[in-house]
């Protein structure tokens, strides 16, 4: 039955889950654009381990937004100022709670600037997603090859730069 209400934020966030762990998106990966838009979709999406190796966040103001999609307006719904408006409203207010949750809890936050140009944008991005790579592999390599030069004796791990669940590395650190 349709009210014209938006979906609720258990069932997208399932939804979104279970759309995830088809083939494709395991095998090639997954970009969101504009979600998780609340903390509290973000919280229901990590119990569900749906975590996002790096969260980009494009830094613009305000008058730019308005500038760039002057001449959508007319064409384009989401241009439309009346509910650009209203979006960004609500962006305003849930942005912080949302991109605060993934730099504390998985250090995962990238702030690329919006003002500079797409090319320096997807650099900015590619660098970011080539350094978590990087330091997952290290730590994967590092976790197989833990043995040190004397058999009985075993080193640590090499974990930097990993953007995951801090308190999962101490719970498991503390046993």
């Amino acid at each position: 039955k349709q009210e014209g209400r938006g979906i609720d934020d258990q069932l997208m966030v399932t939804l979104l889950a279970k759309r995830l762990q088809a083939k494709d998106c395991l095998a090639n990966g997954w970009i969101l654009e504009d979600f998780p838009r609340t903390r509290a979709q973000a919280a229901q999406m990590a119990r569900l381990g749906v975590v996002p190796a790096n969260v980009f966040m494009t830094r613009i103001s305000i008058q730019e937004v308005y500038g760039r999609t002057e001449h959508l307006q007319n064409t384009d719904f989401a241009s439309f100022r009346p509910i650009l408006a209203q979006r960004l409203r609500y962006m305003e207010a849930n942005l912080p709670l949302v991109t605060s949750f993934y730099q504390r809890i998985y250090n995962s936050l990238v702030e690329i600037d919006g003002f500079k140009s797409k090319w320096f944008m997807e650099d900015a991005a590619m660098t970011a997603i080539e350094q978590n790579i990087g330091a997952r592999q290290k730590f994967a390599r590092s976790y197989c090859f833990r043995a040190g030069e004397n058999r009985g004796e075993e080193r640590p791990c090499q974990l930097a730069d990993i953007h995951c669940d801090r308190s999962l590395i101490k719970a498991s650190l503390s046993q």
